[in-house]
């Protein structure tokens, strides 16, 4: 990482479940949403992370050559420069549901950018998909399973 800055982007993929648990039957009644705004709350998450990388690549393209940039700015930058179609600079996107997974890879080939899911609980579902755009995985948990042999047993 010190050859060569900077290595990739990463982007925390926004949920894209809905809690369908009742407002009685709720934990905490006060932070319960409605189907509705939870779906709200997502689509605005989600405008955000469009809005951020189209401001990006705007100021990617434009930017000048010299000059001090701020925060904000050189995260726009970065951003941008990742968001540039003949960008080399992977986006990592940490995503692990299926709706997650799919609405990510959409985004990245519609964008042309080069994707590399991190995460990727159900990325073993999609798999197919991931193989044919080329999309590396990199798990953040190895689940093991182990498997119990039942033995039929015959009462006399």
């Amino acid at each position: 990482m010190t050859l060569k800055k900077p290595v990739a982007l990463h982007v925390f993929w926004p949920s894209m479940d809905l809690n369908t648990t009742p407002k009685e039957l709720a934990r905490d009644k006060s932070k319960w949403k409605s189907l509705d705004d939870q779906s709200k709350d997502r689509q605005k998450k989600l405008k955000e992370l469009y809005d951020f990388f189209e401001e990006a690549h705007a100021y990617a393209k434009s930017r000048p050559a010299t000059g001090t940039v701020g925060r904000r700015r050189l995260q726009s930058r970065l951003a941008g420069d990742a968001s540039l179609p003949e960008s080399e600079t992977p986006i990592v996107v940490h995503a692990d549901s299926i709706q997650q997974i799919k609405a990510s890879v959409n985004w990245a080939e519609t964008n042309k950018y080069k994707m590399i899911l991190a995460g990727g609980r159900d990325s073993w579902i999609l798999a197919d998909l991931l193989a044919k755009q080329n999309i590396p995985v990199v798990f953040e948990s190895v689940w093991i399973i182990r498997f119990a042999t039942v033995i039929p047993t015959t009462l006399y």
